[in-house]
């Protein structure tokens, strides 16, 4: 019996190899894939919750914003009625209230000017 087999009388099919490989690859991938399509649901969630958050605080601030226009149209009404605290106030501050884009300017409206 001869033992030493030499390497060139091995002969096989190299398909089973490169099945194998190609199925470990194709196994890669789809894992990869899978991560990032759950990494794409989480970050859109978070884009949602992030754009809901933004406008809460819009809403808020245009509360906020209309609260604190009406009280200085009332600090002018009082400076337009003669009180000189509201008076004092406005020019201090330098308050003015200005007319919308758009509006055509009224008689009735009250405009204070600082000096």
């Amino acid at each position: 019996m001869n033992e030493n087999i030499e390497s060139s009388d091995c002969k096989g099919s190299p398909f089973l190899p490169i099945v194998l490989l190609t199925l470990a690859v194709s196994f890669f991938f789809i894992y990869q894939l899978s991560g990032v399509y759950e990494q794409r649901s989480q970050l859109k969630a978070q884009f949602n919750g992030i754009q809901q958050n933004i406008d809460n605080q819009v809403r808020q601030s245009m509360l906020i914003q209309q609260g604190l226009e009406t009280i200085v149209r009332q600090l002018l009404e009082l400076a337009n009625n003669g009180d000189k605290d509201a008076k004092a106030i406005i020019e201090k501050y330098g308050i003015k209230v200005n007319q919308p884009a758009g509006a055509a300017p009224s008689a009735t409206a009250p405009v204070a000017q600082p000096k």
